[in-house]
């Protein structure tokens, strides 16, 4: 999961526009709700912005896995719960001081992390494999219609967001008139200016952060193309190492990579104080007035 605390302004644009565009259920009853049965968009923009927990999110897998495994059984397959690993600095428990220290932005120094919690990969890739072409072509059906009932009645995880393309695009104007805003400008010039005296042209971490997944992309597909034909053949990943995967000279310039994205990490965290706190200030000042129907 890439992380977005430092990349982007965490207010709107990464606590909204960034996300996968109705959030979790609950809103319901007298709030107004759109032709899709939604509740209003910006009913559930505030809902989002009060953030969320590791908590929320067990109480959510918890639901999803349940009504899942109803659904699948209904329909004649096996379904074995399945709780995605948390976001690495959550379930670590560190603070985003801690994080950045130890690994940077989270791009290419955690993509093997092992959590505490979660599943690494899915254990249904396993069930399905073990099922002849049409009963897999069956199983991936039946599944799909499982997880669109999901979504409809229990809701999606906490923060993430569905709609339709024209609440994104309401989303993303908001946000973009925030980005717009003198003070971020004058902002990111100060930032820009600190992280020159650093080595670094960059005018936001989403500058810094950027090059770093395309970088990493490919040794991220060959490890997660593993991890899923381990999976589906029943074989145990919990100690699949990205060691495991690459060979010696991919490993030393995926080593490369992550010491360039320890530095860029630690030069954002000192340069963040000139652009971070003004960007949250502003961006909490648009949403206000969007949701304050102003905007």
């Amino acid at each position: 999961m890439r992380r977005l605390q430092r990349v982007i302004p965490v207010v709107l644009a990464a606590a909204l526009a960034a996300l996968v565009y109705a959030v979790a259920s609950g809103i319901t009853g007298s709030s107004p709700v759109n032709a899709k049965g939604l509740p209003d968009l910006r009913e559930r923009v505030r809902v989002a912005a009060q953030g969320y927990d590791v908590t929320d999110i067990a109480h959510y897998h918890r639901r999803a896995n349940q009504f899942m495994g109803e659904c699948m059984r209904s329909a004649g397959f096996r379904y074995v719960a399945h709780t995605p690993p948390a976001d690495p600095r959550l379930s670590l428990g560190l603070t985003e001081a801690q994080f950045s220290q130890r690994y940077g932005f989270g791009i290419s120094t955690l993509f093997d992390h092992q959590p505490a919690s979660g599943q690494r990969a899915d254990p249904n890739l396993a069930v399905e494999a073990l099922l002849d072409p049409a009963g897999q072509r069956a199983y991936a059906k039946a599944r799909s219609t499982c997880e669109q009932r999901r979504d409809e009645t229990v809701g999606d995880p906490p923060g993430v967001m569905r709609g339709p393309a024209a609440e994104g695009a309401e989303l993303t104007r908001v946000s973009d008139r925030a980005n717009a805003d003198p003070r971020i400008a004058a902002a990111k010039d100060e930032y820009a200016r600190c992280m020159t005296g650093k080595g670094f042209a960059a005018r936001s971490g989403e500058d810094l952060s950027g090059p770093i997944h395309l970088q990493v992309e490919p040794y991220r597909q060959a490890f997660d193309t593993l991890l899923a034909e381990y999976t589906a053949s029943g074989r145990d990943v919990a100690g699949l190492r990205v060691a495991d995967v690459l060979d010696e000279r991919q490993l030393a310039r995926l080593r490369h990579i992550q010491q360039a994205e320890l530095q860029a990490a630690a030069a954002d965290g000192a340069c963040g104080r000139w652009l971070y706190p003004v960007a949250q200030v502003v961006h909490r000042e648009y949403l206000d007035r969007y949701l304050a129907g102003k905007d």
